[in-house]
């Protein structure tokens, strides 16, 4: 088996063995088979810093535990200590240093294993605060578990707004380390038991969107400024005149929608799921069987036919965008070749961009819901005479109710197969809409939708044969695949990383 496997939740073998390790040395407390096995899966390589989707490490499971610290636990968190602490950092983040070797001196602290997400909202060191009183009690109460100001702040101060308020495009490596940082200071997602904190960037919040917004339209001035260079003979005027109006194409997209819609037979809905690839191993099969149980099962006073309504949901839509993304993958290998080979003869630079996740495209579709209905969920969510799993049931009986139309809306989110392309003139940019032609095209050409002007140079909207892939055609419903190609200045690509950096992790 490999150790560094992951589920669909973001769990190693190591955090899910954290998670119940204190109900397993109950079983055999006279051996220390937990710490054993904890052990080898850090020595087989078991990335110790992994976190789950909801943003949480094995240290953090470890102080979820109900019980006072304990032999085992503090086994447990001497063999997951880093061997990077918060000293290292602040040493960097206290000296007067030019901001090119604060970057430098903090990749040589990642390099040797700086955790900074868990030092910025874990302290193993702080009491466990218990209600002995109730039965369930909220963990991430506990004064372990919050944003630590005292270290977001300085953070903050000293590299992460030097970092936004600078011309970061100019260094290859501050796009990496800008989104690096604000993807460490997310923390983790609000929840009612294990994270009440709504706001993890509370205490710095208002500087960060005031920052972020100057920032924001630094990049955007780059991008225009790189764009507009790239004027010769008036050639981008021309190319402005060619996208105005740009033509449809008749052929139609990939769509499975309608039948997934009114299906209700969750072998059908798991069968295509395999023939496309879905799951990589059968571990990842279980987890998601696993996760469609607990979504009909959760609340234990709802009736029969209630359970199996939202279990039916989750293999509607969940299993909709399982399959979206496993069969975008699939296309993907043979899209960008395809891309490849255009931007070879061309003679123009090609960068390939990562297909769109489960996670990323459930945002999306959330965004596309009707205003009437996002009002409600936001109303549930911040009711607070509600307990956590009343919230939860009340949510998913209202997206119950809009199986379809979040469905449908999967097919409107933006294309899942992306990449780029940059150009050194506008000449050029005018080459690559010549070069994918219009209308039918053989098995594995482009086929031009739309073009439109964004910022550093064009996107265009393409259809991308896929009747060349061995078994898709039936899958997808349709000869073609909805993709994504951005047309920008060579020096330009940093700049659209970046802008998508802010618009993503800041908002």
């Amino acid at each position: 088996a490999d150790p560094t496997c992951v589920n669909r939740h973001g769990r190693t073998a190591l955090i899910a063995l954290c998670m119940h390790s204190s109900v397993l040395q109950k079983r055999r407390p006279e051996e220390d088979e937990v710490l054993a096995l904890a052990q080898l899966l850090v020595k087989a390589g078991c990335p110790v810093s992994a976190r789950t989707t909801t943003g949480c490490t094995a240290r953090m499971f470890l102080g979820y535990f109900h019980e006072p610290p304990g032999k085992l636990r503090k086994r447990m968190e001497e063999l997951l200590q880093p061997e990077v602490d918060w000293v290292n950092m602040e040493q960097i983040l206290v000296q007067e240093l030019p901001l090119v070797d604060k970057v430098s001196r903090y990749l040589e602290l990642r390099r040797r294993g700086l955790d900074l997400h868990e030092l910025l909202f874990y302290d193993a060191n702080a009491p466990v605060r218990r209600n002995t009183q109730d039965y369930i009690w909220p963990r991430g109460s506990a004064e372990r578990f919050r944003p630590r100001s005292e270290r977001l702040l300085p953070l903050w101060e000293h590299l992460m707004r030097p970092l936004l308020e600078c011309c970061w495009l100019t260094e290859p490596h501050f796009v990496s380390v800008t989104k690096e940082l604000l993807q460490a200071t997310e923390g983790p997602r609000f929840s009612d038991y294990n994270w009440p904190h709504q706001d993890n960037r509370a205490c710095y919040r208002e500087d960060l969107q005031r920052v972020a917004a100057s920032s924001e339209e630094m990049c955007r001035r780059h991008l225009s400024t790189v764009w507009a260079s790239l004027q010769d003979d008036d050639s981008l005027a021309n190319l402005r005149e060619r996208i105005g109006s740009p033509k449809q194409s008749g052929s139609a997209r990939a769509s499975c929608a309608v039948c997934w819609a009114d299906r209700v037979d969750p072998q059908s809905a798991f069968r295509e799921l395999l023939q496309a690839g879905a799951f990589g191993n059968v571990g990842a099969i279980v987890e998601w069987i696993k996760g469609a149980v607990a979504f009909g099962s959760m609340e234990m006073d709802m009736k029969d036919h209630e359970q199996a309504r939202h279990l039916e949901n989750f293999f509607r839509v969940d299993g909709y965008l399982v399959l979206k993304v496993a069969i975008a993958n699939r296309v993907d290998c043979y899209f960008q070749p395809a891309v490849a080979a255009l931007c070879s003869r061309l003679g123009v630079l090609h960068q390939r961009r990562p297909v769109r996740t489960v996670d990323s495209l459930a945002k999306e579709v959330d965004t596309k819901l009707p205003a009437a209905l996002q009002a409600k969920i936001r109303d549930i969510q911040q009711d607070r005479a509600l307990v956590e799993f009343k919230r939860v049931r009340y949510i998913r009986s209202l997206l119950a109710e809009h199986a379809k139309f979040r469905m449908a809306a999967v097919d409107e989110a933006v294309p899942l197969l992306r990449s780029s392309i940059g150009v050194d003139t506008a000449a050029d940019a005018a080459k690559v809409l010549e070069a994918i032609p219009a209308g039918q095209s053989p098995a594995g050409a482009l086929e031009l939708v739309s073009a439109r002007e964004c910022p550093g140079g064009l996107l265009l909207r393409v259809n991308f044969q896929v009747a060349a892939v061995g078994g898709l055609v039936e899958l997808v419903g349709a000869p073609t695949i909805e993709c994504e190609i951005e047309v920008v200045a060579k020096d330009a690509l940093r700049g659209c990383r970046a802008l998508e950096i802010l618009q993503d992790l800041v908002g």
